[in-house]
């Protein structure tokens, strides 16, 4: 019974309770209860370092309540990286949109923070919360190449690997590649690394451009970045290193070795070479029954002889003679414009006289026996050897100078350029550059668009079989003036260049710095048709010549360096090393003015000896002197400026200041 009754007496007092508590309650009004869920607990964002972003994320939370209020919460640290903003959707339900915003700003680790959702009654701070964790792994995975160009020419049998150097700061990440030819000898790490990178060449049957991916991970976050790679093979070629002939034969021209003739270049001996990396063999023949060929395959040279007599009289012939590889049938073929000018007068210096040449405005054509020339807004063209005026066209604006001409060396083609001033209030001159390209074929031209290039065009040069155009400031445009190449190391605009045609090499002068050489390589495909590396530096203070160099050129296989020096002097080079310089040997005492040099490379020297007469010293591939002609300049009152040398070798064109007579153009023969 005690028991019991402790019970009974238990449960009373329990019963009590609770009617006094259903008693207080009642005294009351009874509180609503609200009710609040966002459809994620928390949301992660990743952003590599220093890249700009604007992602952002959405959340959707469902309430029940008067209002919305969102912020962080109490115990969390504000995050700057990030922004948000609520959007009511309907009268229970809010998107709310995070945002990131200056993460690239932040050093690369994880960044975190709580975001808190509220609603309820404010006034009776009867509130109910839900929180968010959110975020942020700042990632580094940076790679100091954005890009990996592999370049190659079809047919080899590797080529080189590269590497790029991977920083990371205690980041996990994989590296891979998402085509079967590139592999990587390093796939994983948590540190920095220098990966190598190959590509097998080896499956490859025809030329083109290959393209893949090296995939960097960042393993925590799995977010990845991709490092373009391009593998470019080139296509295979036949080159003629001079691929452009004139021949020319003036008086009795019945035979190739009348005794009669005064002028006779009828025989040219022409390197072939390929930019196969396996040996081809090759023939050579023409259509043209004047013309006759002998294949030298022990140096792999053509050598061409014209047969005047089989040819017409007093007339321009033209040709082509076509080599093509008999072991590869992937090689393109080479073609070598041929021309012979006969003609049965005697050849003899021309004055053309009162024609002001403009600056950088002389050209020879290198098949026809044409000279060109910018004189006032037109072009000139002229017969090498009458002297006659064939042509003239207006190219630029009327008030204007055309200038700068450079010619392609297949010929057909011109570049040009015009400066157009126009005074304004203040003695200001804006200058309105126009550059051109006349068509020599149908006398047409059209004009660039507005200038956007660094420096001024120098001349066309052809590497590997393929034509560009080369700026002061080492630029590599195709004929349309269009950027190929450009090295960001090199400041300083060059005085002059040269290049050496049978091994595809760039000389670079300039004063402060002396000669640089360059070694040019092409390739029909990839983002890069052109690109020249720094091989050779020589500086001219320990040369004879030091302090004192005003010009020079280089011979087609770069054995010889001709330096327009005080003494002239020529530099011998053995494709490792420079030689010491010596002096040319000359019939007098000449002082230099101009140097120039012929399709096949050779040195014309233009200069002045005591009593002030020009004289034109020639030399051969082995520096000897084979000619010292008189060009029936003197000074003071006759001044030469511009020279260039005919495309058969026979002739040197000059543009003369003359006091007395008036400027003119002088052309002198070179046969004595």
């Amino acid at each position: 019974m005690k028991v019991l009754l402790t019970k009974f007496v238990q449960i009373s007092i329990l019963s009590g309770l609770l009617v006094l508590l259903q008693a207080c309650g009642d005294s009351k009004e009874t509180q609503t209860v609200y009710t609040i869920n966002a459809d994620t607990a928390s949301v992660s964002f990743s952003n590599e370092v220093l890249q700009q972003t604007s992602e952002s994320i959405t959340i959707e939370v469902t309430f029940s309540g008067e209002g919305l209020l969102l912020g962080f919460a109490p115990e969390a640290e504000p995050a700057l990286w990030m922004r948000y903003r609520s959007e009511q959707k309907n009268q229970n339900t809010a998107i709310i949109t995070l945002e990131l915003i200056n993460a690239d700003r932040l050093a690369p680790k994880l960044y975190a923070t709580q975001l808190r959702f509220s609603t309820g009654d404010v006034e009776k701070r009867n509130l109910v919360h839900v929180d968010l964790e959110v975020s942020l792994l700042v990632w580094q995975l940076n790679s100091d190449k954005q890009q990996l160009r592999f370049s190659e020419t079809l047919s080899a049998s590797q080529v080189a690997s590269q590497t790029f150097q991977l920083s990371t700061q205690s980041n996990a990440w994989t590296a891979a590649t998402d085509v079967d030819w590139l592999s990587l000898d390093i796939t994983s790490g948590t540190t920095n690394a220098t990966i190598n990178v190959d590509a097998d060449i080896s499956a490859f049957a025809s030329a083109g451009l290959y393209q893949g991916n090296i995939i960097l991970t960042q393993s925590a976050s799995g977010e990845s970045k991709n490092i373009p790679v391009e593998l470019a093979l080139d296509s295979l070629y036949l080159i003629a290193h001079n691929n452009r002939i004139a021949f020319s034969t003036t008086g009795n021209s019945a035979t190739a070795n009348s005794a009669t003739a005064n002028m006779n270049a009828i025989t040219q001996v022409v390197k072939i070479t390929s930019n196969s990396p396996l040996p081809l063999e090759w023939q050579a023949s023409s259509q043209a029954d004047w013309i006759n060929l002998t294949p030298m395959p022990e140096t792999s040279q053509l050598l061409i002889t014209a047969a005047p007599a089989k040819a017409p009289q007093n007339a321009l012939s033209q040709a082509e003679i076509r080599i093509w590889a008999t072991n590869d049938n992937r090689v393109f073929d080479e073609t070598i414009g041929v021309s012979l000018y006969q003609n049965e007068q005697n050849s003899q210096s021309i004055t053309i006289e009162n024609t002001q040449v403009n600056s950088n405005a002389l050209q020879v054509d290198p098949l026809k026996p044409y000279l060109y020339a910018g004189v006032g807004n037109a072009l000139h063209i002229y017969h090498l050897y009458t002297g006659q005026l064939i042509d003239s066209l207006d190219i630029a604006p009327h008030g204007t100078h055309l200038e700068q001409l450079l010619i392609h060396p297949e010929g057909g083609l011109m570049l040009a350029k015009a400066v157009d001033s126009q005074p304004i209030e203040g003695d200001i001159s804006p200058t309105d550059v126009h550059r051109y390209q006349i068509n020599l074929n149908d006398l047409s031209h059209n004009e660039f668009l507005p200038d956007t290039l660094l420096a001024e065009p120098v001349r066309f040069v052809r590497f590997v079989g393929r034509y560009f155009v080369v700026t002061q400031a080492l630029e590599y445009l195709d004929e349309n003036l269009n950027p190929l190449f450009f090295d960001n190391s090199i400041t300083t605009l060059v005085n002059k260049l040269d290049a050496a045609s049978e091994t595809d090499t760039l000389f670079a002068f300039t004063a402060d710095s002396g000669i640089k050489r360059y070694q040019v390589r092409a390739n029909d495909y990839g983002s890069e048709k052109a690109s020249a590396t720094l091989t050779h530096h020589l500086s001219l203070d320990n040369t004879a010549a030091s302090n004192q160099i005003f010009d020079f050129i280089v011979s087609n296989d770069e054995t010889k360096l001709y330096l327009l020096a005080t003494p002239n002097q020529c530099l011998s080079f053995d494709g490792t090393d420079f030689g010491d310089s010596k002096a040319l040997v000359s019939t007098s005492d000449i002082n230099p003015w101009r140097l120039s040099k012929n399709s096949q490379g050779l040195a014309h020297y233009l200069g002045y000896d005591l009593s002030g007469k020009f004289i034109i010293d020639s030399y051969d591939a082995e520096q000897r002197l084979i000619s010292s002609i008189d060009s029936g300049l003197r000074l003071p009152e006759q001044i030469p400026d511009q020279v260039v040398i005919s495309s058969d070798g026979q002739q040197m064109v000059l543009t003369l200041n003359d006091e007395t007579q008036g400027d003119s153009i002088k052309i002198v023969s070179l046969v004595e």
